[in-house]
This record gives C-alpha cells, structure tokens and sequence, in this order.
C-alpha cells in the first residue's frame, strides 16, 4: 500500500515536470518565432537603407548655385518687362 502511494505521488511529480516542460516549450517556440521575424524585419529594413543614397554635399552646393542663378536670371526678367 505504502509503494502505491509513493508510485501515486512520483507520477504527479512527473506529470507537473511534463506540464511545466510543455509550457517552457511553448515558451521558447513563441520566442524563436518572435525572433525569427525581428531578422527578417532586420534584415528587409537592412537592404531598404543599403539602397538609399544621400545626396552628395557638392551636388547640394550645385544646386543651391543654380537656384541662385535662376533667381537672378528671374529678377532680370521681371525688370525688363515691367
């Protein structure tokens, strides 16, 4: 009788151990996948950034000359047929 009892109480123990291994697996799988699409965001936003291209300093400076000069070229024009 005592060794039914003691087989009763050691398949609880390991049936809450299987539980509680169940639900860190659970627990583990939700991370993995978590992570998983953290990469694949990473890495999508990654290659998005790589094809971007800043504007080179001398093509702003180019600009901004002919902006100047179309202004002036503007204000010419708007002397000569007032």
């Amino acid at each position: 009788m005592v060794e039914l009892k003691n087989c009763g109480a050691q398949w609880r123990i390991l049936a809450e151990e299987s539980r509680g291994a169940a639900q860190a697996k659970s627990t583990l799988d939700a991370r993995k996948q978590l992570f998983e699409e953290l990469l694949w965001e990473h890495r999508e936003l990654s290659e998005a950034h790589g094809k971007c291209q800043a504007v080179p300093e001398a093509t702003v400076e180019a600009l901004s000359s002919q902006v100047a000069t179309l202004q002036a070229e503007k204000e010419q024009l708007a002397k000569e047929h007032k």
